[in-house]
């Protein structure tokens, strides 16, 4: 299910942001390095059908 997954992921990246001291939204930011990136991208976009832009804002 789309939303289960991207919700599940969205809560453990917050958690852990949580865990790791951040206290304001300004300062989470999302990398192709990042884990959350990876993980939707690996379940999303399997065949690399979609390209993803370079700068995420």
């Amino acid at each position: 299910n789309f939303r289960e997954f991207y919700y599940i992921q969205m809560e453990k990246f917050a958690r852990q942001a949580i865990i790791d001291g951040v206290n304001d939204v300004k300062d989470i930011s999302i990398t192709r390095e990042s884990e959350l990136f990876r993980a939707l991208n690996m379940h999303y976009n399997k065949a690399n059908d979609f390209q993803v832009l370079t700068l995420l804002h």
